[in-house]
């Protein structure tokens, strides 16, 4: 499973792009709920651990379209997700957050059984990507600070500041084109 560092760094990446910021002008508040947002499906973890037993219900309702599509269609109504926009953007943002979030776990190494997660609950059947892209993050404590672990955070880092910047260079170079464009189209 992806940590939520990973998962964090994917809830800016969807900010810093879907809002269309820069550093400059990064809204805390937004910034956090779009991080919020890209970790909601793993709060299937607290009832676990009321229970003593983390990843008793991790990858099954939370990790699955009926969550994705009523969350969606519940969070949309309200302004907090994006001001000013209409529902269908709300709602399509939300939806992105929140499969990015299975996409990411879907594409991480799955150390306990059932293997993978449970897209379409309650029919139970186990997704799990054939070429992971993100190493198992032992959750344990006595691991927490590992070898293995620095190692999945070093690659977490290095996949998403990846595609940070390939992002970056896209907005970057259709940015000068249009600009190009513009100029060209007022003469």
């Amino acid at each position: 499973m992806c940590t939520p560092i990973g998962h964090s760094m994917f809830g800016f990446i969807t900010y810093y792009f879907w809002e269309k910021v820069n550093i400059k002008n990064i809204d805390p508040k937004k910034l956090f709920i779009f991080v919020i947002l890209a970790n909601l499906p793993d709060v299937d973890f607290i009832p676990g651990l009321i229970l003593g037993d983390p990843n008793r219900f991790h990858h099954v309702i939370s990790h699955s379209v009926i969550f994705l599509v009523v969350v969606a269609f519940l969070l949309g109504k309200f302004d907090f997700v994006c001001e000013k926009k209409g529902y269908f953007k709300k709602v399509s943002i939300l939806s992105f957050l929140l499969l990015g979030h299975m996409l990411i776990d879907f594409f991480t190494v799955d150390t306990r059984e059932p293997l993978g997660i449970d897209l379409f609950w309650p029919y139970p059947r186990y997704f799990i990507s054939p070429f992971p892209v993100f190493p198992s993050f032992n959750r344990r404590f006595s691991h927490l600070v590992s070898v293995d672990n620095l190692q999945t955070l070093f690659i977490e880092l290095l996949v998403f500041l990846s595609l940070f910047g390939f992002l970056f260079f896209v907005r970057y170079f259709f940015d000068k084109v249009s600009t190009q464009y513009s100029k060209k189209q007022v003469k």
